[in-house]
Protein backbone atom coordinates (compact mmCIF):
# COMPACT_ATOMS: atom_id res chain seq x y z
CA UNK A 1 0.00 0.00 0.00
CA UNK A 2 1.54 3.36 -1.04
CA UNK A 3 1.87 6.39 1.26
CA UNK A 4 -1.05 8.26 -0.34
CA UNK A 5 -3.46 5.37 0.33
CA UNK A 6 -2.20 5.05 3.91
CA UNK A 7 -2.82 8.76 4.53
CA UNK A 8 -6.28 8.58 2.99
CA UNK A 9 -7.12 5.56 5.13
CA UNK A 10 -5.84 7.35 8.24
CA UNK A 11 -7.94 10.45 7.48
CA UNK A 12 -11.03 8.29 6.89
CA UNK A 13 -10.52 6.44 10.17
CA UNK A 14 -10.04 9.67 12.11
CA UNK A 15 -13.05 11.26 10.41
CA UNK A 16 -15.30 8.28 11.15
CA UNK A 17 -14.07 8.14 14.72
CA UNK A 18 -15.05 11.77 15.26
CA UNK A 19 -18.53 11.40 13.81
CA UNK A 20 -20.78 12.18 16.72
CA UNK A 21 -24.57 12.00 16.61
CA UNK A 22 -26.14 14.75 18.66
CA UNK A 23 -29.76 15.25 19.63
CA UNK A 24 -30.66 18.77 20.73
CA UNK A 25 -33.86 19.06 22.79
CA UNK A 26 -35.21 22.54 23.63
CA UNK A 27 -36.29 22.59 27.27
CA UNK A 28 -39.04 24.72 28.78
CA UNK A 29 -38.01 26.98 31.66
CA UNK A 30 -40.59 27.01 34.45
CA UNK A 31 -39.58 29.14 37.41
CA UNK A 32 -36.14 27.96 38.41
CA UNK A 33 -36.28 24.55 36.71
CA UNK A 34 -36.11 23.16 33.20
CA UNK A 35 -38.72 20.75 31.85
CA UNK A 36 -38.01 18.15 29.19
CA UNK A 37 -40.77 16.97 26.80
CA UNK A 38 -41.06 13.16 26.77
CA UNK A 39 -43.43 10.49 25.56
CA UNK A 40 -43.97 7.80 28.19
CA UNK A 41 -45.71 4.62 27.01
CA UNK A 42 -47.36 6.79 24.34
CA UNK A 43 -48.42 9.58 26.73
CA UNK A 44 -46.93 13.06 26.28
CA UNK A 45 -45.46 14.41 29.51
CA UNK A 46 -43.01 17.06 30.71
CA UNK A 47 -40.40 16.10 33.30
CA UNK A 48 -38.20 18.33 35.41
CA UNK A 49 -34.60 17.67 34.41
CA UNK A 50 -33.01 16.62 37.70
CA UNK A 51 -29.55 15.02 37.73
CA UNK A 52 -29.74 14.85 41.54
CA UNK A 53 -32.73 12.48 41.53
CA UNK A 54 -31.76 8.83 41.69
CA UNK A 55 -34.74 7.69 39.68
CA UNK A 56 -37.65 8.84 37.55
CA UNK A 57 -40.42 10.07 39.80
CA UNK A 58 -44.12 10.61 39.07
CA UNK A 59 -46.98 11.68 41.30
CA UNK A 60 -49.72 9.43 42.60
CA UNK A 61 -52.31 11.41 40.64
CA UNK A 62 -50.38 10.95 37.38
CA UNK A 63 -49.89 7.24 38.06
CA UNK A 64 -53.62 6.77 38.61
CA UNK A 65 -54.38 8.60 35.37
CA UNK A 66 -51.92 6.41 33.46
CA UNK A 67 -53.35 3.26 35.00
CA UNK A 68 -56.95 4.22 34.22
CA UNK A 69 -56.09 5.07 30.60
CA UNK A 70 -53.94 2.00 29.85
CA UNK A 71 -50.61 3.84 29.80
CA UNK A 72 -49.63 1.63 32.73
CA UNK A 73 -50.67 -1.94 33.38
CA UNK A 74 -50.77 -3.92 36.60
CA UNK A 75 -47.77 -5.92 35.42
CA UNK A 76 -45.71 -2.67 35.43
CA UNK A 77 -46.22 -2.21 39.18
CA UNK A 78 -43.60 -3.63 41.55
CA UNK A 79 -43.09 -3.48 45.28
CA UNK A 80 -43.16 -0.74 47.93
CA UNK A 81 -40.17 1.28 49.16
CA UNK A 82 -39.18 4.63 50.63
CA UNK A 83 -37.68 7.79 49.17
CA UNK A 84 -36.01 10.88 50.56
CA UNK A 85 -37.66 14.06 49.24
CA UNK A 86 -36.17 17.54 48.85
CA UNK A 87 -37.05 18.73 52.38
CA UNK A 88 -35.33 15.69 53.91
CA UNK A 89 -38.44 13.72 54.82
CA UNK A 90 -38.73 9.98 54.09
CA UNK A 91 -41.92 9.09 52.20
CA UNK A 92 -43.38 5.86 50.90
CA UNK A 93 -43.25 5.06 47.22
CA UNK A 94 -44.44 2.37 44.81
CA UNK A 95 -41.92 0.92 42.39
CA UNK A 96 -42.99 0.79 38.73
CA UNK A 97 -41.38 0.12 35.38
CA UNK A 98 -41.94 2.50 32.47
CA UNK A 99 -41.80 0.28 29.39
CA UNK A 100 -40.74 3.00 26.97
CA UNK A 101 -39.67 6.64 27.22
CA UNK A 102 -38.98 8.66 24.07
CA UNK A 103 -36.78 11.73 24.50
CA UNK A 104 -35.92 13.72 21.39
CA UNK A 105 -36.26 10.73 19.07
CA UNK A 106 -34.19 8.47 21.32
CA UNK A 107 -36.03 5.59 22.95
CA UNK A 108 -35.09 3.93 26.21
CA UNK A 109 -36.96 0.94 27.59
CA UNK A 110 -37.73 -0.71 30.92
CA UNK A 111 -36.90 2.37 32.98
CA UNK A 112 -37.23 1.99 36.78
CA UNK A 113 -39.41 4.70 38.33
CA UNK A 114 -41.25 5.44 41.57
CA UNK A 115 -44.67 6.81 42.43
CA UNK A 116 -44.61 9.03 45.52
CA UNK A 117 -47.60 8.05 47.64
CA UNK A 118 -49.82 10.77 49.04
CA UNK A 119 -47.91 13.56 47.32
CA UNK A 120 -48.67 15.79 44.39
CA UNK A 121 -45.05 15.24 43.49
CA UNK A 122 -43.38 16.87 40.47
CA UNK A 123 -42.41 14.72 37.51
CA UNK A 124 -38.67 14.20 37.80
CA UNK A 125 -36.39 12.85 35.08
CA UNK A 126 -33.75 11.23 37.27
CA UNK A 127 -30.67 9.07 36.83
CA UNK A 128 -32.56 5.81 36.12
CA UNK A 129 -33.48 7.37 32.77
CA UNK A 130 -30.54 9.71 32.19
CA UNK A 131 -27.92 6.96 32.50
CA UNK A 132 -29.67 5.04 29.70
CA UNK A 133 -29.82 7.99 27.33
CA UNK A 134 -26.09 8.51 26.82
CA UNK A 135 -23.78 11.46 27.41
CA UNK A 136 -25.79 14.59 28.21
CA UNK A 137 -24.97 18.27 28.56
CA UNK A 138 -26.79 21.57 28.91
CA UNK A 139 -26.27 24.48 26.54
CA UNK A 140 -28.45 27.45 27.34
CA UNK A 141 -32.00 26.10 27.41
CA UNK A 142 -31.14 22.99 25.37
CA UNK A 143 -30.55 19.46 26.54
CA UNK A 144 -27.90 17.85 24.31
CA UNK A 145 -27.63 14.07 24.04
CA UNK A 146 -24.32 13.00 22.53
CA UNK A 147 -23.68 9.53 21.16
CA UNK A 148 -20.52 8.52 19.35
CA UNK A 149 -22.34 5.73 17.53
CA UNK A 150 -25.55 5.59 15.57
CA UNK A 151 -28.63 7.13 17.18
CA UNK A 152 -31.27 4.66 18.26
CA UNK A 153 -33.42 5.78 15.34
CA UNK A 154 -30.67 5.20 12.77
CA UNK A 155 -29.75 1.85 14.32
CA UNK A 156 -33.36 0.64 14.11
CA UNK A 157 -33.61 1.70 10.47
CA UNK A 158 -30.38 -0.12 9.66
CA UNK A 159 -31.62 -3.28 11.41
CA UNK A 160 -34.95 -3.11 9.57
CA UNK A 161 -33.32 -2.71 6.17
CA UNK A 162 -30.82 -5.50 6.85
CA UNK A 163 -33.53 -7.93 8.02
CA UNK A 164 -35.69 -7.08 5.01
CA UNK A 165 -32.79 -7.65 2.60
CA UNK A 166 -32.11 -11.03 4.23
CA UNK A 167 -35.75 -12.06 3.87
CA UNK A 168 -36.37 -12.05 7.64
CA UNK A 169 -39.60 -10.15 7.14
CA UNK A 170 -41.09 -10.67 10.59
CA UNK A 171 -38.03 -9.12 12.27
CA UNK A 172 -37.99 -6.37 9.62
CA UNK A 173 -41.63 -5.49 10.34
CA UNK A 174 -40.93 -5.32 14.07
CA UNK A 175 -37.89 -3.09 13.55
CA UNK A 176 -39.80 -0.84 11.15
CA UNK A 177 -42.57 -0.43 13.73
CA UNK A 178 -40.01 0.53 16.36
CA UNK A 179 -38.27 2.87 13.92
CA UNK A 180 -41.44 4.76 12.99
CA UNK A 181 -42.43 4.90 16.64
CA UNK A 182 -39.16 6.75 17.28
CA UNK A 183 -38.92 8.68 14.02
CA UNK A 184 -42.32 10.35 14.28
CA UNK A 185 -43.92 12.10 17.21
CA UNK A 186 -46.47 9.84 18.82
CA UNK A 187 -45.42 6.96 16.58
CA UNK A 188 -47.48 8.21 13.62
CA UNK A 189 -45.74 8.12 10.22
CA UNK A 190 -46.26 11.16 8.03
CA UNK A 191 -46.70 9.22 4.78
CA UNK A 192 -48.97 6.28 3.97
CA UNK A 193 -45.95 4.81 2.13
CA UNK A 194 -44.41 4.24 5.56
CA UNK A 195 -47.42 2.18 6.61
CA UNK A 196 -47.00 0.12 3.43
CA UNK A 197 -43.42 -0.81 4.36
CA UNK A 198 -44.59 -2.33 7.65
CA UNK A 199 -47.66 -3.96 6.10
CA UNK A 200 -45.67 -5.50 3.24
CA UNK A 201 -43.14 -7.05 5.62
CA UNK A 202 -45.88 -8.62 7.72
CA UNK A 203 -47.57 -9.78 4.49
CA UNK A 204 -44.39 -11.45 3.21
CA UNK A 205 -43.98 -13.05 6.65
CA UNK A 206 -47.55 -14.42 6.29
CA UNK A 207 -48.62 -12.67 9.48
CA UNK A 208 -52.02 -11.92 8.00
CA UNK A 209 -53.57 -10.33 11.09
CA UNK A 210 -50.90 -7.66 11.56
CA UNK A 211 -50.48 -7.11 7.82
CA UNK A 212 -54.22 -6.43 7.59
CA UNK A 213 -54.03 -3.94 10.46
CA UNK A 214 -51.35 -1.89 8.70
CA UNK A 215 -52.94 -2.11 5.25
CA UNK A 216 -56.14 -0.76 6.78
CA UNK A 217 -54.17 2.23 8.04
CA UNK A 218 -53.14 2.85 4.43
CA UNK A 219 -56.69 2.57 3.10
CA UNK A 220 -58.15 4.79 5.79
CA UNK A 221 -55.37 7.35 5.26
CA UNK A 222 -54.45 7.71 8.90
CA UNK A 223 -51.35 9.60 7.82
CA UNK A 224 -53.66 12.15 6.20
CA UNK A 225 -51.10 12.88 3.51
CA UNK A 226 -51.77 11.81 -0.08
CA UNK A 227 -48.93 9.70 -1.42
CA UNK A 228 -48.31 7.58 -4.46
CA UNK A 229 -49.61 4.34 -2.95
CA UNK A 230 -50.75 1.55 -5.28
CA UNK A 231 -54.30 1.32 -3.89
CA UNK A 232 -55.17 -1.53 -6.27
CA UNK A 233 -52.31 -3.65 -4.92
CA UNK A 234 -53.15 -2.73 -1.34
CA UNK A 235 -56.76 -3.89 -1.85
CA UNK A 236 -55.53 -7.10 -3.49
CA UNK A 237 -53.32 -7.80 -0.47
CA UNK A 238 -56.08 -6.90 1.96
CA UNK A 239 -58.16 -9.49 0.12
CA UNK A 240 -55.36 -12.07 0.48
CA UNK A 241 -55.06 -11.33 4.21
CA UNK A 242 -58.80 -11.68 4.73
CA UNK A 243 -58.94 -14.82 2.61
CA UNK A 244 -56.21 -16.45 4.71
CA UNK A 245 -58.08 -15.39 7.85
CA UNK A 246 -61.29 -16.99 6.44
CA UNK A 247 -62.98 -13.58 6.18
CA UNK A 248 -64.30 -14.41 2.73
CA UNK A 249 -66.96 -11.69 2.47
CA UNK A 250 -64.43 -8.98 3.21
CA UNK A 251 -61.96 -10.69 0.86
CA UNK A 252 -64.49 -10.65 -1.98
CA UNK A 253 -65.16 -6.93 -1.49
CA UNK A 254 -61.44 -6.09 -1.46
CA UNK A 255 -60.72 -8.21 -4.55
CA UNK A 256 -63.61 -6.54 -6.37
CA UNK A 257 -62.26 -3.09 -5.48
CA UNK A 258 -58.81 -4.14 -6.69
CA UNK A 259 -60.21 -5.36 -10.01
CA UNK A 260 -62.03 -2.03 -10.49
CA UNK A 261 -58.80 -0.13 -9.85
CA UNK A 262 -56.84 -2.29 -12.31
CA UNK A 263 -59.56 -1.86 -14.92
CA UNK A 264 -59.19 1.94 -14.61
CA UNK A 265 -55.47 1.52 -15.27
CA UNK A 266 -56.07 -0.79 -18.28
CA UNK A 267 -53.85 -3.32 -16.50
CA UNK A 268 -55.23 -6.54 -18.00
CA UNK A 269 -52.79 -8.90 -16.30
CA UNK A 270 -53.47 -7.70 -12.76
CA UNK A 271 -57.15 -7.22 -13.54
CA UNK A 272 -57.24 -10.94 -14.41
CA UNK A 273 -55.37 -11.79 -11.17
CA UNK A 274 -57.91 -9.83 -9.09
CA UNK A 275 -60.83 -11.52 -10.86
CA UNK A 276 -59.27 -14.94 -10.25
CA UNK A 277 -58.79 -14.11 -6.57
CA UNK A 278 -62.41 -12.93 -6.37
CA UNK A 279 -63.50 -16.25 -7.87
CA UNK A 280 -61.73 -18.04 -4.99
CA UNK A 281 -63.59 -15.91 -2.44
CA UNK A 282 -66.91 -16.55 -4.20
CA UNK A 283 -66.13 -20.25 -4.28
CA UNK A 284 -65.56 -20.32 -0.51
CA UNK A 285 -68.79 -18.40 0.00
CA UNK A 286 -70.65 -21.05 -2.04
CA UNK A 287 -71.48 -18.58 -4.83
CA UNK A 288 -70.34 -20.91 -7.62
CA UNK A 289 -72.03 -19.11 -10.51
CA UNK A 290 -70.23 -15.89 -9.63
CA UNK A 291 -67.01 -17.84 -9.15
CA UNK A 292 -67.32 -19.34 -12.62
CA UNK A 293 -68.07 -15.94 -14.15
CA UNK A 294 -65.07 -14.34 -12.42
CA UNK A 295 -62.60 -17.00 -13.52
CA UNK A 296 -64.00 -17.04 -17.06
CA UNK A 297 -63.38 -13.29 -17.37
CA UNK A 298 -59.95 -13.74 -15.79
CA UNK A 299 -59.04 -16.23 -18.53
CA UNK A 300 -60.27 -13.88 -21.28
CA UNK A 301 -58.32 -10.89 -20.03
CA UNK A 302 -55.18 -12.87 -19.20
CA UNK A 303 -55.06 -14.39 -22.70
CA UNK A 304 -55.75 -10.98 -24.21
CA UNK A 305 -52.71 -9.62 -22.34
CA UNK A 306 -50.34 -12.58 -22.67
CA UNK A 307 -51.31 -14.09 -26.04
CA UNK A 308 -52.82 -11.27 -28.11
CA UNK A 309 -52.36 -13.19 -31.39
CA UNK A 310 -54.99 -15.72 -30.27
CA UNK A 311 -57.51 -12.94 -29.91
CA UNK A 312 -57.12 -11.99 -33.57
CA UNK A 313 -59.25 -14.93 -34.66
CA UNK A 314 -61.77 -14.49 -31.86
CA UNK A 315 -64.48 -13.79 -34.47
CA UNK A 316 -64.21 -17.42 -35.55
CA UNK A 317 -65.83 -18.51 -32.28
CA UNK A 318 -68.48 -21.10 -33.09
CA UNK A 319 -72.10 -20.69 -31.96
CA UNK A 320 -72.52 -21.66 -28.28
CA UNK A 321 -68.75 -22.19 -27.99
CA UNK A 322 -67.11 -20.74 -24.89
CA UNK A 323 -63.82 -18.89 -25.10
CA UNK A 324 -62.16 -21.63 -23.04
CA UNK A 325 -63.19 -24.24 -25.59
CA UNK A 326 -62.03 -21.90 -28.35
CA UNK A 327 -58.59 -21.87 -26.67
CA UNK A 328 -58.25 -25.65 -27.11
CA UNK A 329 -57.61 -25.11 -30.83
CA UNK A 330 -54.28 -23.43 -30.04
CA UNK A 331 -50.95 -24.64 -28.68
CA UNK A 332 -49.77 -22.74 -25.61
CA UNK A 333 -46.38 -22.86 -23.88
CA UNK A 334 -46.27 -24.10 -20.30
CA UNK A 335 -48.05 -21.39 -18.31
CA UNK A 336 -48.74 -22.19 -14.67
CA UNK A 337 -50.90 -19.10 -14.14
CA UNK A 338 -53.17 -19.86 -17.06
CA UNK A 339 -53.24 -23.53 -16.04
CA UNK A 340 -54.55 -22.54 -12.59
CA UNK A 341 -57.19 -20.33 -14.18
CA UNK A 342 -58.42 -23.09 -16.51
CA UNK A 343 -58.36 -25.65 -13.70
CA UNK A 344 -60.45 -23.36 -11.50
CA UNK A 345 -62.89 -22.96 -14.39
CA UNK A 346 -63.20 -26.76 -14.68
CA UNK A 347 -63.77 -27.11 -10.93
CA UNK A 348 -66.62 -24.61 -11.02
CA UNK A 349 -68.21 -26.44 -13.96
CA UNK A 350 -68.03 -29.74 -12.08
CA UNK A 351 -69.66 -28.17 -9.00
CA UNK A 352 -72.40 -26.70 -11.20
CA UNK A 353 -73.05 -30.23 -12.53
CA UNK A 354 -71.70 -29.37 -15.94
CA UNK A 355 -69.59 -31.88 -17.81
CA UNK A 356 -66.31 -30.23 -18.86
CA UNK A 357 -65.10 -31.34 -22.27
CA UNK A 358 -62.08 -33.62 -22.47
CA UNK A 359 -60.35 -30.97 -24.62
CA UNK A 360 -60.53 -28.43 -21.81
CA UNK A 361 -58.96 -30.88 -19.35
CA UNK A 362 -56.26 -31.61 -21.92
CA UNK A 363 -55.62 -27.88 -22.24
CA UNK A 364 -55.17 -27.49 -18.46
CA UNK A 365 -52.79 -30.46 -18.42
CA UNK A 366 -50.76 -29.17 -21.39
CA UNK A 367 -50.31 -25.84 -19.64
CA UNK A 368 -48.16 -27.62 -17.06
CA UNK A 369 -50.14 -28.06 -13.85
CA UNK A 370 -49.32 -31.32 -12.06
CA UNK A 371 -52.72 -31.15 -10.41
CA UNK A 372 -54.38 -30.81 -13.82
CA UNK A 373 -52.46 -33.82 -15.16
CA UNK A 374 -53.50 -35.93 -12.17
CA UNK A 375 -57.13 -34.86 -12.42
CA UNK A 376 -57.11 -35.37 -16.17
CA UNK A 377 -56.05 -39.01 -15.72
CA UNK A 378 -58.94 -39.54 -13.28
CA UNK A 379 -61.27 -37.77 -15.68
CA UNK A 380 -60.12 -40.03 -18.52
CA UNK A 381 -61.10 -43.10 -16.52
CA UNK A 382 -64.51 -41.71 -15.62
CA UNK A 383 -65.43 -40.30 -19.03
CA UNK A 384 -63.35 -42.49 -21.36
CA UNK A 385 -61.56 -39.56 -22.95
CA UNK A 386 -59.40 -40.32 -25.92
Amino acid sequence: MNMRKILLLFVALVFNATLIAQVVIPMEKDGGVYKVPCVVNGLRMKFIFDTGAATVCISENMANYMLENDYLSKSDIGGIGQSSVADGRIVDHVKITLRKIEIGGKVITDVPAVVIVGQTAPLLLGQSALEKIGKISINGGNLIITDGSLTNKEALKEKAQRAQNLGDYLSAATYWEEYYDVAYIGGKPSETDDYCVIADCYFWAKDWERALKWYEKVLYQEAQIISDVNIALVNLRVGDCCFNLSKYERARTSYHTASDEYMKKNDSENFAAALYAESSANHNLGDYYEAQKNVYLAICFYVQYKYPSIMKNYDSLKPNESFVVYMTRYTFPVDKTLSNYVLRYIHEEVILRMNPLCEVYKLAARLGSDEAIREYKEFQIKHICQ
